[in-house]
């Protein structure tokens, strides 16, 4: 499958958040036996795998005790009442899972908040299914515009259900980004490979209670 999102040179405002590469003891997730090969930081993806391994001293995903209040927490509002009524217009963007298999045929959406013409943000965006028979479109997307910041993400599933784990991180990793006070100061970066490390902890717990299936899937 194919995603795509576009902000053309001069349009848009705000900041493209990007997450600065884990160090080499930060893999995400378990899948990796001692005689494979490493996986580049750029290809490594949200999974559970088959195999155990050694969880980072004090990160957040050592043991998730509290990953199910954390899971129930985040679901109680959506993106846009985080954000608040003080951050003026706003709206948010993403893509919702569908069963369609049609080649080529563009993922449903959702979005909330103000009703804006993309086009007047300088946004643009397009998500398309591959051409495996088998399986969903399985890339999840999202968009957070607002006056003074944005958040643009893209979340490419893999495994039979890829497109699960996508949209599981496509709906929690942005409000664990919004919700950090970090957001948006110096410390930022730092912030992110946290809530990178938190979103690997959520999925694997997810796994354990059967929301989703990341044994054999996952995201990148």
């Amino acid at each position: 499958s194919s995603t795509a999102l576009g902000v053309p040179r001069g349009g848009g405002v705000g900041v493209l958040l990007r997450a600065a590469p884990p160090p080499p003891s930060a893999a995400m997730g378990c899948g990796q036996s001692s005689g494979e090969a490493q996986v580049k930081f750029s290809r490594r993806r949200l999974t559970v795998g088959s195999v155990d391994c050694e969880a980072e001293p004090g990160s957040h995903g050592d043991k998730g005790e509290d990953d199910p209040g954390t899971m129930a927490s985040l679901n109680e509002k959506s993106i846009i009442e985080m954000v608040g009524k003080d951050q003026g217009r706003k709206m948010s963007i993403g893509s919702s899972t569908d069963y369609g298999k049609t080649s080529f045929s563009n993922k449903s959406t959702s979005e909330g908040g103000d009703r804006l013409d993309p086009t007047e943000w300088g946004i643009g965006y397009t998500c398309r299914k591959g051409l495996k028979p088998e399986s969903p479109n399985q890339d999840s997307w999202f968009i957070l515009k607002m006056e003074s910041h944005s958040i643009y993400a893209v979340f490419d599933g893999h495994g039979s259900k890829g497109h699960d784990v996508s949209n599981f991180v496509k709906d929690n990793l942005p409000k664990l980004i919004l919700r950090d006070q970090r957001f948006k100061t110096a410390k930022q970066g730092e912030m992110l490979q946290d809530v990178f490390k938190k979103t690997q902890s959520l999925v694997a717990t997810a796994d354990r209670m059967k929301k989703l299936s990341a044994q054999m899937s996952g995201t990148t």
